[in-house]
């Protein structure tokens, strides 16, 4: 990539494309860092939001006021107070009204437009939700349209060319959570870019919700009928989650499609960041062994290069330096993935890890080395432990009898008696356990079928904590999603390569926790803001101004483990959190 071509190419000829290839270029990535600060607000800053050419940053904060935000020069274009009463938690520019018109979302329940050239009185108002309204969605090249989510569990589909008057009869309720379930809140929504009728949900439990709204009829507030079939909406949980007794203890902060439109990205209140492929995307396989191969598994070609990230992940692995040992493995396998050995290793360490998500990673992992080699019986084992470990008892009880009657010399082995002694003594517990209400959500019978149908995660992502607010966002970063970036409880924000999980950077953008992440339409730019009333503008640095709030790798690793130890230790805290931060959810 030659840059002076590209920059030369973008003076001559205008040529916003050519820029758009440099967004995620390598060395700027390396040389990313703290720019400035945007200092005005007086309270927690809980959302951010571009203009679709960049030139203008929004934000809404605790003090009720949003800022216009002049991102290159740190100026502020404008600001005004709103009508709102409570913290805002959502600012958003309308599509193709020239950057003039925005709307907003607050705790307050309401919702209000406003035309910047007249910001005194809002040119939309809407009380109809009935508690806070979390976040709001814009349709792509539609200015009149959007979406609100709120945690009275409804879904509005607004349209500023209808009156609207706040009565019963408005026909706006696109989704109602309630009609299929109790205590049921929209945490967050987004709209996919490349499919405008897909509206993306998230809510307090482990299922992200998909919805063509084109199989969708408009009901009245307060509306009692059903409108929802059972084709219109397709879910999405990571396979532990669903097969957690306990997802309802769950909730999703954000959710944001890629730039193609062909991924949703989900990030979850005391859990991991997860990838789902909208359409190739498939239930979850908690046991499917294959048949026992007539022919020896082939072995993997050498490759020196792989055999020394082996051994040196085997090496981590001996000292129980479970981070390093899994890093080694994942690149290993990144050079050849047809080496049983690696994955079950890695397995391994993942089990013995047991960050949140673990030990049902590692199961997936030993699916994939039997589908290499159907007679290895050591991961045929780590299998059966992975089902026990998440709590599918009986499918843990067929896997272990399977290994003994495919392997009969291997029936009396300690490991293997231990298991099955651990398993009988689990499903007995369970049997005789007291009764519990086999439905505690109330669900509906399309809810069931939903959940049953939910499809898995393709990749994860792990470093950072979200335990304290509820508006912890996700989100891609490059013209084609190269990066995932994320705010965090510890006052940093994390980038992952997209592809691989590989947590690259970690920067300190915060003193308490950042909440918003936002990247620029196509430049090397990412906007932060948390609970700080500032607001942090982070683009590639001159060598003497680099690393100033970038966190030393040596440092990373045990700020890693410090986060995946708080959330597995901690509930969910749904905003509760210390009184001396902002309430930020």
């Amino acid at each position: 990539m030659n840059i002076v071509n590209i920059l030369q190419d973008r003076e001559r000829n205008n040529n916003i494309a050519s820029i758009k290839n440099l967004q995620v270029f390598e060395p700027f990535i390396d040389r990313f860092d703290l720019r400035e600060k945007l200092i005005g607000h007086e309270g927690c800053v809980n959302c951010l939001e571009f203009t679709s050419n960049g030139n203008v940053l929004a934000s809404a904060s605790d003090d009720l006021c949003v800022f216009l935000w002049d991102p290159y020069q740190g100026k502020v274009l404008k600001s005004f107070q709103t009508p709102h009463r409570g913290n805002i938690f959502s600012v958003k520019f309308l599509p193709k009204t020239n950057d003039q018109q925005l709307v907003t979302g607050a705790a307050d329940h309401c919702m209000y437009a406003f035309d910047l050239h007249n910001t005194d009185d809002p040119i939309f108002k809407c009380r109809c939700h009935q508690s806070r309204v979390k976040r709001i969605a814009c349709v792509p090249e539609v200015p009149s349209t959007f979406f609100s989510s709120s945690e009275d569990g409804c879904v509005f589909q607004i349209d500023l060319r209808e009156p609207h008057t706040c009565v019963s009869e408005d026909k706006i309720v696109l989704v109602d959570l309630s009609n299929h379930q109790e205590y049921v809140e929209a945490k967050c929504i987004a709209v996919n870019p490349r499919r405008p009728e897909q509206l993306a949900i998230g809510t307090n439990d482990a299922y992200a919700r998909l919805y063509d709204r084109r199989m969708i009829t408009l009901m009245s507030h307060g509306s009692e009928e059903d409108n929802l079939s059972k084709g219109c909406v397709r879910y999405y949980a990571p396979g532990h989650l669903q097969a957690s007794t306990e997802n309802f203890s769950k909730a999703i902060t954000f959710v944001s499609f890629s730039p193609n439109g062909s991924e949703l990205l989900v990030n979850y209140g005391a859990e991991q960041i997860y990838l789902f492929e909208i359409d190739k995307s498939e239930t979850p396989i908690y046991l499917n062994l294959p048949k026992l191969s007539t022919e020896p598994a082939s072995k993997p070609p050498k490759n020196e290069k792989v055999d020394s990230l082996r051994i040196s992940g085997n090496e981590f692995l001996e000292t129980e330096k479970y981070i390093q040992a899994i890093r080694q493995y994942t690149e290993a396998i990144q050079i050849t993935s047809n080496n049983p050995v690696l994955y079950l290793n890695r397995a391994t360490a993942l089990m013995r890890r047991k960050y949140l998500g673990d030990c049902y990673e590692a199961l997936r992992d030993c699916h994939r080395a039997l589908y290499l080699d159907s007679h290895y019986i050591k991961a045929h084992f780590r299998l059966a432990r992975a089902l026990y470990e998440i709590n599918q008892l009986t499918l843990s009880n067929d896997c272990l009898q399977e290994l003994k009657k495919r392997f009969p010399s291997h029936q009396s082995d300690q490991s293997v008696k231990m298991l099955e002694l651990d398993i009988n003594q689990a499903l007995s517990s369970r049997s005789t356990s007291t009764h519990r209400d086999s439905n505690p959500e109330k669900l509906s019978e399309n809810e069931m079928f939903w959940r049953h149908e939910a499809r898995d995660y393709k990749q994860r992502y792990i470093g950072h904590c979200n335990t304290k607010t509820d508006i912890k966002e996700a989100n891609f970063f490059g013209q084609n999603g190269e990066y995932i970036i994320a705010g965090s409880d510890d006052g940093n924000f994390y980038l992952w390569e997209r592809k691989t999980s590989k947590l690259k950077s970690v920067y300190k953008a915060d003193k308490a926790i950042v909440n918003c992440v936002q990247p620029h339409p196509f430049l090397p730019l990412i906007a932060t803001s948390g609970i700080d009333h500032d607001i942090g503008i982070w683009s590639p640095q001159p060598i003497d101004k680099m690393g100033k709030y970038k966190v030393m790798n040596e440092l990373i690793d045990n700020l890693v483990g410090e986060n995946q130890n708080h959330m597995q230790n901690e509930s969910y805290e749904l905003g509760l959190g210390s009184e001396n931060i902002c309430r930020t959810s």
